[in-house]
């Protein structure tokens, strides 16, 4: 677990001691140089981009929610601990070791959002999500051969926005408030088809 918490910092370049802030800033300036839209003209060059937003978005993915996992993770240690101390099943100095690799395998499977789980990814695989994580914005992905704007918000809900020029996708990446960006230009402005995802 420290060496995934270690390489997945190294990835986004951030320190072993970074807030939630300084991930937030990494991730947006990563995405940024390497989203596939980018390199559209080099087949070779967006491949390569495709394969670097996937290790990026996993990278912030773990670590946005490493606190959480960790918090869980003492939680339910110190359970396991007053339960052995009052009853103890055998073990003679009354604790438990918690079972890390369950602990772990839940994490991976569990993708959580204001303590919400969604479901990652989009309808049409080739977009690559972009997490935001606002107040109610997780993640939004651009197609820019149709100028399709995906955006998943808070409660599994996920909406298609047509005729979304590029230009707009990364002014909502760059916007310092993403969920107002959406709100003035977004929302009101294009056709779109609500789902739940």
């Amino acid at each position: 677990m420290k060496n995934e918490f270690s390489n997945y910092c190294k990835v986004l370049g951030v320190s072993e001691k970074h807030t939630q802030s300084d991930l937030k800033r990494a991730y947006h300036a990563l995405i940024r140089t390497w989203h596939p839209d980018k390199f559209h003209s080099n087949e070779k060059d967006m491949e390569e981009a495709t394969e670097k937003c996937k290790l990026i978005n996993l990278s912030y993915d773990f670590l946005s929610e490493y606190p959480n996992y960790i918090s869980n993770f003492v939680n339910d240690f110190t359970d396991k601990t007053s339960q052995t101390k009052s009853n103890p099943p055998g073990n003679q100095y009354g604790r438990t070791k918690p079972n890390r690799t369950k602990n772990r395998d839940e994490y991976r499977a569990k993708h959580t959002y204001k303590g919400e789980e969604y479901n990652i990814g989009f309808p049409d695989c080739e977009v690559v999500e972009v997490f935001i994580k606002s107040s109610f914005i997780i993640s939004t992905g651009y197609d820019r051969k149709i100028q399709v704007l995906y955006m998943k918000l808070a409660g599994n809900r996920l909406y298609k926005y047509y005729n979304v020029p590029e230009t707009t996708f990364d002014d909502f990446l760059s916007a310092s408030s993403h969920g107002e960006f959406a709100n003035k230009c977004i929302f009101y402005k294009f056709k779109c088809d609500a789902y739940v995802y």
